[in-house]
């Protein structure tokens, strides 16, 4: 074994280390793989990179930006919604269709796009049914795992591959190639996680279980006081509201109700906004309003408006995707400390309605506007999901200590679901039927959910897992260097792969002449092995297969050797005209 075997051995045992440990991140063992196989000489810097420059880098970031486009227009809380229609409370049953759906969508995403965009999902099923949590996460982690077994572009070691195949110059796998197998194994998972697998899991409830969950947009409500008061309103055509503004009202002002929301009809639909300064009543429009039940009675009577019920699962989903909740505290270093809300004019310089407020402990729902602000003081606000996030900006005035749950459950694109869908058919469509690159496919697909902003250009950066493609691109090298001839340092195969001569030089691994471009011209060094009888047997192979031509033989004893075999002469008559 040579010194360089011994060093790529060497490398691979210590990445294999390094990512057994957990001590170092993946993509930075792999940076360390590059710089190890270049600063020891086995790799040039050039076939170090070149992994960065690979097909199936592409590929793997252009599929998180689809996988993306999918959940931002919320396709997958749609199934997720037909699959709890479907396995009502039927434990068998929702574990099937879960397994189902995550191995179907996971198709065409990656294992960990799925499971984080089917979590909430599950956990609304869960919560829903009673069922316990554990027996319904385990099952999609399981069909997530077997989803990259799909398609192509189910998962990474597909893709590196196909890849690989075709640098390679073989025929590469289909898009469909690995779905028989991945069904097979998928249904068979299925069928154990039905029959065994659930039952060793613990059995207790939903309800049973404790833990720490994120608070959602209710229990925040709660915590100051306000669940039982929060408020939905029609307005109807002969209301004195119809054809006025917020800003012109001043409901909180008059009533101390905190308008938050609106539910409009355009079109037959149901549309839900937030309550801004600018925003007009209309006949038929509901209003969300916070407030006491006296506050609420004489709003009420006063403007004509009529009580709604409070609205069901789908539509407090629809409506919490506009307009949101969120509790933020004073920093040290505030301009709103020692000042009321009117004086710093808080609802008309951040679109925000306080709701309540908790000063030193305790809780205030009325006056609001007259409260002086202290250090430490925690506010409740209420508004669209913009405003809220531009708070984590005012990083000088204010600290968001908590989101609800339905913050990461948000779907901005909701309206462009079709789009989507019809954006992932055509790429299936198309690498099935192989009429471009694969890389190219995928790639195109990512770039028509950015153009019909299904996806924000501003959100790719973070949507990408940029640690997968610096390992994929970082380990891609390994490859190369097991692969190459033993003796070729700082050469390698890819520079000589196309040309069907070989070396005869002792020590080298290229495939041209007596020399090499890259390290001139060398003396062939075949004069002991002129009479080996093995040897001549392997150049008369090599020349009847058309390996070797005259033209390539190189200089020296071993030059003249195969160029008498080429031209049919004795052997004998080489070593005469080396002498």
């Amino acid at each position: 074994m040579t010194d360089q075997m011994l060093i790529v051995f060497g490398v691979l045992a210590g990445a294999v280390v390094l990512f057994a440990s957990g001590r170092v991140r993946p993509d930075v063992v792999a940076i360390l793989v590059v710089l190890a196989l270049n600063l020891t000489g086995v790799l040039t810097i050039q076939e170090a990179l070149a992994g960065f420059g690979q097909p199936v880098v592409v590929l793997i970031a252009a599929v998180s930006i689809v996988g993306e486009g999918l959940i931002a227009t919320g396709v997958a809380y749609r199934l997720g919604e037909a699959v709890m229609k479907a396995g009502g409370s039927n434990e068998a049953r929702l574990v099937a269709l879960v397994m189902v759906l995550a191995g179907t969508v996971g198709a065409f995403m990656s294992s960990s796009a799925i499971v984080a965009m089917f979590i909430p999902v599950v956990m609304a099923i869960a919560n829903k049914t009673g069922l316990n949590r554990k027996r319904m996460l385990m099952p999609l982690s399981v069909a997530a795992l077997i989803s990259g077994m799909m398609t192509l572009i189910a998962s990474s070691p597909n893709m590196i591959v196909e890849d690989t195949l075709r640098a390679r110059g073989l025929a590469p796998f289909g898009f469909l190639s690995w779905t028989p197998f991945g069904a097979a194994v998928l249904a068979t998972a299925i069928a154990f996680m039905v029959i065994v697998g659930r039952n060793m899991l613990s059995r207790q409830t939903a309800a049973e279980q404790t833990g720490a969950r994120q608070p959602s947009a209710y229990d925040l409500l709660g915590s100051y006081g306000l669940a039982d008061k929060w408020r939905r309103l029609q307005v109807t055509r002969g209301s004195s509201l119809v054809d006025r503004s917020v800003a012109q009202m001043q409901l909180l002002d008059r009533f101390g109700a905190v308008l938050v929301g609106f539910e409009k009809h355009p079109h037959g639909r149901a549309q839900f906004l937030p309550a801004m300064p600018e925003t007009v009543f209309e006949p038929d429009d509901a209003v969300y309003v916070v407030g006491s039940e006296e506050q609420t009675q004489q709003l009420t009577a006063a403007h004509d408006l009529v009580a709604l019920p409070r609205l069901d699962q789908r539509q407090r989903h629809e409506a919490l995707q506009e307009v949101g909740i969120a509790e933020i505290m004073l920093a040290p270093e505030s301009k709103l400390i020692g000042r009321t809300l009117h004086e710093a004019g808080f609802s008309s310089r951040y679109d925000l309605n306080i709701l309540a407020i908790r000063h030193r402990g305790e809780r205030l729902t009325t006056q609001l506007g007259d409260q002086t602000l202290d250090f430490g003081d925690t506010l409740l606000v209420a508004g669209g999901w913009g405003e809220i996030q531009r708070l984590r900006e005012e990083v000088e005035d204010f600290v968001v200590l908590t989101l609800p749950a339905e913050y990461s459950e948000l779907m901005p694109a909701r309206h462009r679901a079709p789009i989507a869908v019809g954006i992932l058919i055509a790429m299936i469509v198309v690498m099935a039927l192989e009429l471009i690159a694969n890389a190219a496919v995928v790639l195109i697909a990512a770039l028509a959910m950015i153009a019909t902003r299904c996806v924000k250009l501003d959100a790719i950066y973070r949507i990408v897992n940029w640690k997968t493609v610096v390992l994929v691109a970082g380990t891609l090298p390994l490859a190369t260097a097991l692969s190459k001839p033993v003796g070729d340092a700082g050469g390698g195969v890819s520079g000589h792969r196309g040309c069907r001569a070989v070396h005869l030089q002792r020590g080298h691994g290229g495939a041209d002449r007596a020399g090499c471009h890259r390290c001139g011209p060398r003396p062939a060094r075949l004069a002991p092995c002129l009479c080996d009888n093995g040897f001549a047997w392997l150049l008369r192979r090599l020349r009847d297969a058309g390996v070797v031509r005259g033209e390539y033989a190189g200089h020296g004893a071993g030059g003249l050797y195969l160029r008498r075999l080429c031209e049919n002469r004795p052997p004998a008559v080489a070593a005469d005209d080396a002498r």
